[in-house]
Formats: C-alpha cells, structure tokens, sequence
C-alpha cells in the first residue's frame, strides 16, 4: 500500500518545503479532529444506559472534522477553473464514472446535486450525508483510483493534497477511522460551524434543563464554550507537563542509574536492574519491562482499538515511573491502552533507533523495491547486521505484535493501522525532531517497511530466533541462573 510514493516528494525532502508543511498540516488537522470524534464516541457511549447514540454536528471534535474533511478536498484546486473552485468537481466526477445507478456512493451525490443550487453547498451536503452513510473513505478511494489520474491532474495543482501518494494514503487511513463510528448529522447546505456551539445532550438527566428566565445569547455562549475548551486544553497540557516533569525531577535525584525512557538501548541491556540477563547472554538481554509488557498485550490482545487510542500522559507517567523504580511493569491496574503508550514511548524515545540511523536508508529503499521478495531479502539482511541489542529487542517486538495482529476481529486492528501507529517510533534517524508534522511524513514513509517486517516477521527473524534458542541451550547448562533471583 506504501510502495508507490510520489517521485517529487522523496525523504529528503528539504525542511524549508512549504508546499509540503502546508499539506502535513491539513493531515495533522485532520488527525485532530479524527482522534477527538472517536475519543468523544466512546466517552459519550459510557454515559449512556440505552444504547449507543450516534455522533451529532453539535458533538465534541464535529466541527473540526467537517472542517478537515471539506479543506483535505478543496486543497490545491486550480483557480482558474471556475470563479469559487469547489470540491464538487471531483466528487461530480466520481459519479460520472460509477456504471451502476443503485450504488450508495452515486444516489448520495444525486441527493446532494439536488438539494443545493451551488456547488459550495452541495459539497457541504454531501460530507454531512456521507458520513452518515460511512461513504468518505470509499468515494474517496474511487477518486484516488489509476484511471482518474488524468482528471486529477486537471483539476488539482502539481502540490496538492490529493496528488500526494503519501498524504492521500493516510487521509485514506484516517477516515477509514469513522467507519466504525456512528453519525446523525443533520444533512443540509448550510455553512459549517467553527465551534461547537452548545452542549453535547446525553439522556438519562446528566444535565440540568435550561432555565427559560434568562437565556444567553448565542455570541456569549460561543464565547463561553470557547473559554471552558480553552481552560480544560490548557488544565491538561499543565497536567501532563506537571506528572512527566516531577516524574523525572524525582528519578534524577533518587535514583539516576535506574532510568528505562531516554537512554541508549546499548547501555539498557548491560544494567542488571532492568536486564535480567544483563552480562550472561548478549542474546538473552531484553528489559525486563518490555517483556513484560508484551506479555500483557498478547494477554489483552482482544482490546478494542488496540494501539489507535489516544492516551493522555496522566496515565502513562505513573506507569514510568513506577518501571523505573521497580524494574518491572506494575502487577496489576494497568489499562491495555496504557501499557501499548508506554511501549511506544519507549521506543519512540530510544536515542538511537531500532533500524539505526545508519541503515534507516537502505531499510526504507528495501521497502520500496518493486519485488516484494527482494525487498524482503535485503530486510533479512539488513536485521542480520544490527548490532545484537538491537535486532533482538525487534524481534522480540515484532513477534509479539504479530500475535495481537491475529486477534484483528476482536481488537479491529489491522496491519496498516499499526504499521502507522509504530513507524514514527521504529522507522526513524538519530537526529529526527520531535514534531507532529515529521510524525505524520515518518508514518507513510516507514509504515511499509514495519508492514513487511510483520508480514514476513517468520522469515526475516529466523536467524535472530536460531541465536536465542542457541543462547537458551547454553545457558540451560548454569542451572544456577534460573535459581537466582530476578
């Protein structure tokens, strides 16, 4: 799915690109707006005692989400094809070429073609409709087919959004997201709100009724909803800042040889307070806590959204800090989304990478070979000359996460989605910065190299699992290494 990247948007691309800051900042929007609808479908669905309810313009994340959607569109259209250049072209032309006059995708744009007199409303009615009807991603995905490149062409310009291989494949992920999500928007032309403009209404007396003695107009409610967001965003991002700061000000005056995040994967494996095997079997030496950790994900394979939840670091530097304490991943109380963030953390914040900077090229250009097979070789080679430490800790990642890939019907998790979720933290250079939009580039261009990786984890990894099982066979032979405590 990522083998086919744009020629004129290669890795090296320079920092100073506008065009493609601009098009990673359309897809960090959307990003956004597709993390807050789903997080606020779930909160919204605990509240409530007779069903599930579905998603309403008025919900939390909705404005910004139509907003993305209808700018992912609209970016780089050619101006001089009509006097307001809209969207509408291209989904007008993606019914043209549907042969089927039943098809869901086409009677929705006739309803939309129908119910407004300009192309800026029907475009608005059409994303309203269609995500009601799950139709975005599949109408896009026709747009995005080989046999309409040349209108594409046309009608968008040479940096646009939709002309990206890169983007359009995780736009094309993203939305894939509200599948699984419920809508009752309110179908119409009209303009889309810029904030949320009243409460969410849940059943059940949550609430308490508005008073009819004084109402508020509706510029002061706007502008009190805009400071209550404000004030909670701000309340959270101090929170974060404040638990992960004290977290570390803490370890660093009591115990700085005791660190597991931010330190070299090297350095890790060689400490017997996090390395059981530290000094006895290069081999054998993984973090006590990774393998811990792992354990608990194959336990918990059957999580829903499973590495696609978004999890507040509230919750992730108590665990953190209590490994680095312990030694160990805590007994008990740890959520699945929690332990799959720490896990992410951890190899986001490795200093030097899994694949290493130095072979960061050559796995990418491995990935990108037009034989799969070939590509595949070079991948084995490539984990064959990582230095032990490393190539051992992928395989005993990767093999994990092979096994919650086979509980895809429970956990609704596919390969792609996680090959997205891991490439930022796996797939990446030394000297990287920390930036969304560099998260959102790393996500397509490393996502097929840890897609391989997963796919043919059996092949790539055989060498790598002959030398552990060799280390066990010698190490079988101290007895007193098993009897000693961890």
């Amino acid at each position: 799915m990522f083998n086919r990247l744009a020629a004129w948007l290669v890795p090296s691309a320079a920092p100073d690109d506008e065009h493609a800051k601009k098009r990673f900042d359309i897809l960090a929007q959307l990003k956004k707006a597709v993390m807050e609808v789903c997080n606020w479908y779930e909160e919204k669905n605990k509240l409530e005692f007779q069903g599930k309810r579905p998603l309403e313009e008025e919900d939390i994340g909705m404005h910004d989400l139509l907003w993305s959607i209808q700018g992912c569109l609209q970016h780089g259209l050619r101006e001089d094809l009509t006097a307001c250049p809209s969207a509408w072209l291209l989904v007008h032309f993606i019914k043209t070429t549907l042969t089927e006059p039943s098809n869901p995708i086409g009677q929705a744009i006739d309803e939309a073609s129908k119910e407004s007199s300009t192309d800026a409303g029907r475009i608005r009615y059409w994303i309203r409709h269609a995500l009601n009807q799950s139709l975005v991603e599949p109408t896009l995905a026709l747009a995005l087919l080989a046999s309409n490149e040349q209108f594409l062409r046309a009608t968008y310009d040479d940096n646009a959004l939709l002309r990206c291989q890169e983007g359009t494949t995780i736009m094309t992920q993203l939305l894939s997201y509200l599948k699984e999500l419920a809508f009752n928007v309110h179908v119409s032309d009209r303009e889309f709100p810029r904030r949320r403009t009243s409460l969410p209404t849940l059943s059940g007396g949550l609430l308490p009724p508005p008073t009819s003695a004084s109402p508020l107009p509706e510029s002061r409610v706007d502008v009190l909803f805009e400071h209550i967001d404000s004030f909670v965003n701000d309340v959270a991002a101090q929170a974060d800042e404040f638990l992960t700061t004290r977290a570390r000000s803490l370890s660093d005056r009591e115990k700085p040889w005791q660190h597991a995040f931010d330190v070299e994967l090297s350095f890790l494996v060689k400490n017997p307070y996090h390395t059981r095997y530290a000094f006895i079997h290069p081999h054998l030496a993984v973090p006590n806590f990774l393998v811990e950790c792992l354990a608990f994900l194959k336990m918990h394979a059957a999580t829903p959204r499973l590495f696609r939840t978004t999890v507040s670091q509230v919750y992730v530097a108590p665990v953190k800090d209590y490994i680095e304490s312990h030694g160990k991943m805590p007994p008990s109380g740890v959520d699945p989304h929690v332990a799959s963030a720490v896990l992410l953390d951890f190899l986001r914040h490795i200093p030097e990478p899994l694949v290493t900077s130095d072979k960061f090229d050559a796995f990418v250009a491995s990935s990108r070979m037009a034989n799969e097979a070939d590509g595949v070789r070079n991948l084995t080679c490539l984990v064959a000359d990582l230095p032990v430490e490393y190539k051992v800790t992928m395989e005993v990642v990767f093999g994990a996460l092979a096994e919650v890939l086979t509980h895809a019907e429970e956990n609704g998790l596919t390969i792609v989605g996680l090959s997205i979720a891991l490439a930022p933290a796996i797939v990446r250079k030394r000297d990287m910065t920390k930036m969304q939009t560099q998260d959102v580039r790393m996500a397509a261009i490393g996502a097929h190299v840890v897609e391989l990786l997963l796919l043919h984890h059996t092949s790539i990894f055989q060498q790598v699992r002959d030398q552990i099982a060799n280390a066990h066979k010698v190490c079988a032979k101290k007895p007193c290494i098993y009897h000693s405590p961890r």
